[in-house]
């Protein structure tokens, strides 16, 4: 107890006075604070340190704007557990009328609650607000009601696995999802997790009362190499009308029932899926790798496909309007007399060959085709 005063102080003296003389002065110190006052907030500094030496369960950071005139008292648990030790308890009443904002209000309230997610209630909606904190029991008016998040810590990842499957109920793909769980609340965990790629990041409900989870994701590009690549665009093709999506374990075990989907972008993959492998191609044959560029134009997608074509031992046919050639020596002298002989009928073909090495110049990366 020598080394924790506050201990003896909390549990055998009355306390009471004291909080309220320092809420007093807190007030004091605050419209101070509005009006410059220099000493302000050294004194304020002071009274945090009073609150601290009060309550064994929690310490207390005050935060003060000087532009604004506030002053922002936070309760921090001093150890593990000192929420459970000493609950907070908090009544609110709202008043939500009967309008669609009101009701977007109620919802990610409600999801606060539900899942620990940190929300902000406006003032409009807030009616009363009761509370019995370490620093005494009050109560306020209208106002607005910050929410923090229930952050989870030393909680260990995860896996699932997204399962597709086509309307007949056969395999399509199934890709794996990593994580862990971001916060915490009455009925259940919020998870973030993503694939190997870090493009498609899910955002799990998971709800231990009811026994369901629901997920929304987010796809989005990143630097990557062909191959990583491909997997995430394969899943994102398929994930889409008529198909259904499932929740798996890691090991392949279902959740929950299929989910049929209702969108259908597949078409926009199909194009990426097409690119990224000939661009896979062309890299492994020319043993030249880096990332998917960003921004390719219709004519790097033309010689990426004669490149591959090339690469493949295929012939490619192309008709040219014009050319221009500089030729030297014997070998030229010889190549121009065939334009000037004087059995050529005019309009007929001719043909000719040159023998040299060819590289293909994609965003910067000359890939050479031998």
């Amino acid at each position: 107890m020598a080394q924790n005063p506050s201990v003896p102080r909390y549990f055998l003296s009355d306390v009471s006075n004291e909080i309220t003389e320092l809420a007093r002065l807190i007030d004091k110190e605050q419209a101070a604070l509005v009006n410059g006052v220099p000493d302000a907030l050294k004194r304020l500094k002071r009274l945090s340190d009073q609150c601290d030496e009060i309550d064994p369960f929690y310490r207390v950071e005050l935060v003060t704007d000087s532009g604004a005139g506030t002053v922002t008292a936070r309760l921090i648990p001093r150890y593990q557990g000192a929420e459970r030790d000493r609950p907070i308890t908090l009544r609110a009443t709202f008043a939500f009328p009967d309008r669609d904002s009101a009701k977007l209000t109620w919802d990610r309230f409600q999801a606060a609650h539900d899942f620990g997610i940190g929300f902000d209630v406006p003032s409009e909606y807030v009616h009363q607000i009761v509370f019995d904190a370490p620093a005494g029991p009050g109560q306020f008016g209208s106002g607005v009601l910050q929410i923090g998040s229930r952050e989870l810590e030393d909680v260990p990842d995860f896996e699932l696995r997204l399962r597709i499957t086509a309307p007949d109920g056969s395999h399509i793909v199934s890709l794996p999802i990593a994580g862990t769980a971001r916060t915490g609340g009455a009925v259940g965990i919020v998870a973030d997790l993503c694939d190997s790629s870090g493009m498609l990041n899910a955002e799990v409900h998971f709800n231990w009362v009811e026994g369901t989870l629901r997920g929304s994701y987010r796809f989005e590009s990143r630097p990557c190499f062909p191959a990583p690549m491909l997997p995430v665009l394969r899943f994102m093709v398929a994930f889409n009308a008529p198909n259904a999506v499932t929740f798996c374990q890691a090991d392949g075990t279902p959740m929950g029932p299929p989910v049929p989907l209702t969108t259908d972008r597949g078409r926009v993959f199909e194009q990426s899926v097409r690119l990224v492998q000939l661009l896979a191609r062309v890299q492994d044959a020319t043993g030249v790798w880096f990332d998917v560029p960003s921004e390719l134009t219709n004519g790097d997608l033309e010689d990426l496909a004669i490149a591959d074509q090339l690469l493949k031992g295929e012939i490619v046919r192309g008709t040219w309007q014009s050319f221009e050639a500089e030729v030297d020596g014997d070998t030229g002298r010889h190549f121009l007399g065939e334009f000037t002989r004087q059995d050529v009928e005019p309009g007929s073909a001719m043909s000719f060959w040159q023998k040299a090495e060819e590289a293909l110049d994609l965003a910067g990366h000359i890939m050479p085709l031998g």
